[in-house]
């Protein structure tokens, strides 16, 4: 199988500390099985990876990479409400099960590829309920615990 320059298998050894903080906290077991579903994926500043309303189709987990949330106003202005780094993921509405992106994401600072799982993939490692699904459900409750912070920080 040929496999082109930005999309790369993950393997066992892609396991470092620069990678996704989500995924390198997996033990090792879970790990491998989860890393049969991602890809690596070089990405670009500017680069959209999901359209407000548009299907959800890839999670991303970035490595050394910056990718922002925006929210569009009914003005037609954009406000960024939430900045995703090695720490997490993007395309945290697959989380809550929504089908299509509740805002746009884009990369903000490139910097190593990031890990990609369709949503397909994403869904059946969720329904497992093992340390993929803990690690993911506590990186989403302190990314909604960060909003309130936010919007509360805003209001004053």
């Amino acid at each position: 199988m040929q496999v082109s320059k930005s999309v790369q298998p993950l393997t066992s050894t892609s396991h470092q500390w620069s990678m996704n903080h989500i995924l390198s906290s997996l033990p090792q077991d879970d790990y491998e099985r989860v890393s049969s579903e991602l890809t690596w994926r070089s990405l670009k500043v500017r680069q959209v990876l999901h359209k407000h309303g548009e299907p959800l189709t890839e999670v991303y987990f970035p490595g050394r990479s910056v990718c922002s949330i925006t929210n569009m106003m009914e003005d037609g202005g954009v406000v960024e409400v939430a900045t995703v780094g090695r720490e997490g993921l993007v395309g945290i509405s697959a989380v809550f099960g929504a089908p299509v992106a509740t805002g746009e994401a884009f990369v903000q600072v490139a910097g190593e590829p990031a890990a990609v799982m369709s949503v397909d993939a994403f869904r059946r490692e969720m329904d497992r309920r093992g340390a993929f699904y803990d690690r993911v459900t506590r990186y989403s409750q302190a990314f909604v615990n960060m909003l309130m912070q936010s919007v509360a920080c805003n209001g004053l």
